[in-house]
């Protein structure tokens, strides 16, 4: 059998809304023979605890937050960038405007193949 492909799957947070949960369909509908999806938020949504519950690897980013904050956004992009460094997923897949900024440039940091 081939090797599982490991796909990042980045949002800034979890709460109510259509992004936040086609993030979390995903990430919980995966096929687990072929992919082995992980998840890296903030902290602080309406569906941390469900995200939590998974028997899946979660990363909550502290510093990832929505409202624009220069040093808390270059603190989540090191944060990122450290996470995908150490987890080496194949594919990063985001799904939010900050979280998509921010997630692709620590993906293209890490030296991910897709983005």
């Amino acid at each position: 059998m081939a090797a599982k492909t490991k796909i990042a799957h980045i949002i800034t947070l979890l709460e109510l809304g259509g992004a936040q949960q086609v993030a979390l369909h995903i990430f919980k509908n995966l096929d687990r023979e072929l992919y082995e999806p992980i998840l890296i938020c903030g902290r602080g949504a309406y569906f941390d605890k469900e995200a939590e519950r998974l028997d899946r690897p979660v990363f909550f980013i502290n510093s990832l937050v929505r409202q624009v904050h220069p040093l808390l956004d270059l603190f989540a992009l090191i944060e990122l960038t450290l996470v995908l460094r150490r987890e080496k997923p194949q594919i990063v897949h985001t799904h939010s405007s900050k979280a998509g900024i921010l997630g692709r440039l620590a993906a293209r940091l890490a030296g991910v193949a897709t983005i």
